[in-house]
């Protein structure tokens, strides 16, 4: 049976490292991937060994390949949490749905067999895999915070014309309002402070940035799906990095919603491997979290990892802070030149100003002809 409770530890206190997006894999004689393979783990050991979480969230997109090869690089991005004996919990991302290679019910059983790997299916009859809780207790033995971990599905939904991305179903939803109701009816009529751990965010992850023209900011990156024809920036008070689009599905079946009404202060993402900004919206805290990996598209030396931290007595209260692999003062052995001197935002950046002295380059350029054949006409 596994655990459906942890504990705050000595000092009242809980941290929770997020790590996601490692999109790991067997090298097989490939020195590329294992060069990458090797940054990932570093950072992934690394932060671990710094931080001495209470439980690490593996949340998606975690590991690819045939079946044997996933078999072994769940052994391999596990191992430090496994010989250090914390607990873990593992959210299944999109691409653990979309790879032919394996059946991703095979997947979720590989991780299950961990004794300290918290997966589980809460309710069989819900869609998915890995729908489940953790419950917090403090030192009154009494549950302070819940943890929900929810599969977000597919890269291609079963209806195209609602949304190209999959969703988190109604059965889902009706799930996790069970729980949080049910802890509610235990806490005197409140519903107790939860944080949510999903692979894909929801659509209202949009409410944290601001509609601008493309030449308002050199920061401006253009959206996805059915937010594509704007580009957008930071809301003032949004805190990280938008270098990115957001990849929500396109159909709101009101997810967001219910956290609202039951007692979510927070929710954590993966799937945006370059973005890792996070905001306030009426009352829950939405954050994208930084790809860890190198395999998967990358912010190269600043990969990295979010740490949470709950304290039992300021409750519903908790911290975030980002760190990346430059933090620690690694050495990439991925990572080549100039992209060991510039993160995605500053070459992002040289890009657009790139193409802006081209563009000005050949308006110059087009107006001296110009003048040149007035000149000659004349």
């Amino acid at each position: 049976m596994k655990k459906r409770t942890l504990r705050f530890n000595e000092n009242g206190k809980f941290k929770i490292l997020v790590i996601t997006d490692l999109h790991e894999k067997q090298a097989n004689g490939n020195k590329e991937t294992e060069k990458k393979t090797h940054d990932a783990l570093l950072l992934v050991e690394t932060s671990i060994k710094a931080f001495s979480p209470d439980l690490v969230v593996y949340d998606g997109d975690n590991a690819f390949g045939i079946e044997e090869d996933v078999r072994k690089t769940i052994d391999d991005i596990t191992r430090v949490v496994r010989e250090r004996n914390i607990p873990f919990a593992v959210v299944m991302g999109n691409h653990e749905h979309d790879d032919s290679s394996y059946d991703i019910g095979k997947v979720f059983d590989m991780y299950a067999q961990y004794d300290n790997c918290l997966i589980r299916n809460d309710d069989k009859t819900v869609s998915g895999y890995g729908n489940y809780y953790i419950a917090l207790k403090g030192k009154s033995n009494k549950t302070k915070c819940l943890l929900f971990f929810i599969d977000s599905g597919a890269s291609t939904s079963n209806n195209q014309a609602l949304s190209a991305y999959d969703w988190v179903k109604d059965d889902q939803i009706e799930w996790f309002e069970k729980v949080a109701d049910s802890f509610r009816d235990k806490n005197g009529g409140e519903y107790v402070p939860a944080l949510v751990f999903q692979h894909m965010p929801v659509t209202e992850i949009y409410n944290l940035l601001k509609e601008v023209s493309f030449t308002e900011g050199m920061d401006a990156v253009k959206g996805h799906g059915i937010f594509s024809s704007k580009h957008y920036v930071l809301k003032d008070g949004v805190k990280g990095s938008l270098l990115e689009p957001p990849c929500p599905p396109d159909f709101n079946n009101g997810q967001f919603s219910s956290w609202k009404t039951h007692g979510v202060k927070g929710a954590f993402f993966g799937h945006d491997h370059t973005n890792d900004f996070e905001g306030e919206l009426d009352g829950v805290l939405l954050a994208q979290c930084k790809g860890t990996g190198f395999n998967g598209y990358s912010d190269g030396i600043k990969a990295g990892v979010k740490l949470i931290t709950i304290e039992e007595n300021n409750l519903p209260e908790f911290k975030t802070h980002d760190y990346y692999f430059t933090d620690f003062g690694l050495k990439s052995k991925s990572v080549v030149m100039p992209d060991k001197v510039m993160t995605y935002e500053q070459k992002k950046t040289a890009k657009k100003i790139g193409a802006g002295v081209a563009a000005a380059t050949a308006t110059v350029a087009a107006v001296g002809t110009i003048i040149k054949k007035f000149r000659k006409d004349k």
